[in-house]
């Protein structure tokens, strides 16, 4: 069996440590090191595994359309239809690279559904040249989680948190846009936004009490006062800050919470920050507000969205 047989069966068989022994360890793929390659080829396996496919269940031969014309690639599929589309450069016996095609004209007709695609941020390609612009930025950024980071192990109040989130606005809204691009801007932006969450109590003080007056004058149980309530106050900004803090006990009289990065799609890289406290004293109707009305709008998120859409 050739080599480039043998990362087709290891492909097929999802089996990254043969991947391992048969691919060069001086050659980078798709543009970035081979253990960075393996690592995210084995990441999508895994989420594969975890819906229960072991392995591709066939192979189709292709041929490219776009980049790499009349070039011959392979599709591997498996029994839902995922796909993954890759051309393999051959150099006397050598995979010398491996791409993923975009535009692949099979020789079977395939059910292609859900692409499995194999995404490297531009800063840990191998041909990353980054301007000045983008290695300005990326040193704004670590000066900024370095200040963060100076908040650990300390009490902290909501005005200095304020300060080092307007100190950085700019920086995040030059960089915000490039959180898929580049592997530095995902944990910048995932601490801007907590901070920025955690802040809403402060922002939202004033709204949250005139809620929870009105919400005093009806009963939970009185379906549409509650549905009015939460169509009322459905612009709030609170409702999802929980994600950014952990309660601390007895928060009622401590009027303490502890600050939590926000884990989402985009965070990988994301950076922990250990005891940051936050002292709320003044705005625990703030998070008392948030809390309830986070409850309910999931609760009755299609009614609300049925009658906002008539009312409009």
């Amino acid at each position: 069996m050739s080599k480039i047989e043998t990362v087709i069966k290891a492909i097929e068989k999802m089996d990254i440590d043969l991947l391992d022994l048969v691919l060069n360890a001086n050659k980078s793929y798709m543009d970035v090191p081979k253990e960075i390659f393996l690592s995210k080829l084995s990441s999508e396996f895994g989420k594969l595994k975890n819906r229960g496919i072991t392995e591709f269940n066939k192979v189709s031969k292709g041929n490219c359309q776009k980049c790499y014309i009349d070039y011959s690639g392979f599709t591997f599929s498996t029994k839902n239809n995922d796909y993954l589309d890759l051309l393999f450069l051959e150099k006397d016996n050598e995979v010398t690279d491996i791409i993923q095609c975009t535009k692949l004209k099979n020789e079977d007709k395939l059910a292609k559904e859900k692409n499995i695609f194999l995404y490297f941020k531009k800063d840990i390609r191998i041909s990353y040249e980054p301007t000045s612009t983008l290695s300005f930025e990326e040193i704004e950024i670590e000066k900024a989680e370095l200040e963060f980071k100076e908040f650990e192990n300390q009490i902290i109040d909501l005005e200095t948190l304020e300060i080092w989130k307007t100190k950085w606005t700019e920086l995040h809204n030059s960089v915000r846009y490039k959180i898929l691009e580049y592997s530095f801007v995902p944990s910048f932006i995932s601490t801007y936004s907590s901070t920025q969450q955690i802040l809403s109590l402060k922002k939202e003080k004033t709204l949250a009490e005139k809620a929870l007056i009105e919400l005093e004058n009806f009963e939970i149980s009185e379906h549409r006062k509650l549905i009015n309530w939460l169509l009322k106050f459905k612009n709030n900004q609170v409702f999802n800050a929980s994600k950014s803090y952990i309660k601390t006990d007895n928060l009622t009289k401590t009027n303490f919470i502890i600050f939590k990065n926000g884990e989402d799609i985009f965070n990988d890289g994301l950076k922990y920050y250990e005891n940051i406290v936050i002292d709320i004293k003044g705005y625990l109707n703030s998070i008392k507000f948030g809390e309830i009305y986070n409850k309910y709008y999931y609760e009755f998120y299609n009614e609300i969205e049925q009658k906002q859409e008539t009312a409009e």
